[in-house]
């Protein structure tokens, strides 16, 4: 039994390829995106929101650091094998993950491009609180994974103050 276990643990502890190709896609898909639609500068300086905002490379940073940890987060998510009534929990955590992942990466066409502001803030107030639920989720399944999420989930909700504010300040 104590084999076993052992056994089980050292499996458990390495991290599968999946979850960094899940990291490495999501981050893909965030440099496609921004090389898509440009530099966010001109709208920054309409809006006036470099007073509030921090340093530009590090925003750059940590959206796409955040794209990164989600991404290994889905890849994670999708590669767990769980049976009983932790199923379920899977299951709904990993459609709160892929929700958090496509709405924030829709959040920066539709206000960089598109200029959508309240749209876009919407989308990410969206992509925070599936955050969110999903953090809640796989705290009954695999804690490891919130290694992930965790970071990914706080940015989400300080880009959501952020953007809340730069509006409200119009």
């Amino acid at each position: 039994m104590t084999q076993r276990k052992t056994a089980d643990t050292r499996m458990d502890s390495r991290i599968s390829p999946a979850v960094w190709a899940g990291g490495g896609i999501a981050l893909a898909a965030a440099l496609f995106t921004r090389l898509r639609v440009g530099s966010p500068l001109p709208l920054l300086h309409l809006l006036n929101a470099d007073s509030i905002l921090p340093p530009l490379w590090l925003t750059g940073l940590c959206w796409l650091s955040s794209f990164f940890l989600s991404g290994c987060a889905a890849g994670f998510i999708l590669n767990c094998r769980t049976g009983g009534c932790a199923a379920a929990w899977r299951l709904r955590g990993a459609v709160y993950g892929l929700l958090c992942l496509f709405a924030g990466l829709g959040w920066y066409p539709l206000l960089f491009a598109a200029q959508a502001l309240w749209l876009s803030w919407l989308c990410l107030l969206a992509a925070a609180l599936s955050g969110i639920l999903c953090l809640a989720c796989w705290v009954r399944v695999r804690r490891r994974v919130l290694l992930f999420l965790l970071p990914a989930a706080v940015w989400m909700c300080c880009l959501t103050v952020l953007q809340l504010v730069v509006l409200l300040r119009r």
